[in-house]
């Protein structure tokens, strides 16, 4: 029992590897959300997943709201990205679907990196 035990997690660990290393970096793009309009990131062709990460100067309460489903997001409807929070998208067709709007005044960068 053991035994299988151990090559079920050596497996795991091999599959764990193959997963992060499918993907290459390619590109990066620097969404500055500057005023109450939806934002929309410029996604390279070619991309198959992204990351991405919020750097907000407000940390008091939820400073970006964001879908994927191709609905438009609100300052009140969406889904919360807080100061420092990172995620991940699969799917062109997710990260073509992909919208970010402000919910109050504040300076916010959403950083995205772009593998293939």
């Amino acid at each position: 029992m053991s035994e299988f035990g151990n090559q079920s997690k050596s497996y795991l660990s091999e599959l764990v590897k193959y997963a992060k290393n499918s993907f290459k970096a390619f590109a990066y793009e620097n969404l500055s959300i500057s005023s109450a309009a939806v934002f929309t990131p410029t996604i390279p062709a070619d991309t198959k997943y992204a990351e991405i990460v919020l750097e907000s100067s407000v940390t008091a309460t939820v400073p970006i709201r964001y879908k994927i489903d191709g609905g438009i997001p609100t300052s009140t409807d969406g889904m919360p990205l807080n100061h420092l929070d990172r995620f991940d998208i699969t799917d062109f067709a997710n990260l073509n679907n992909l919208k970010f709007i402000r919910t109050g005044a504040g300076t916010y960068n959403v950083h995205i990196t772009y593998y293939k």
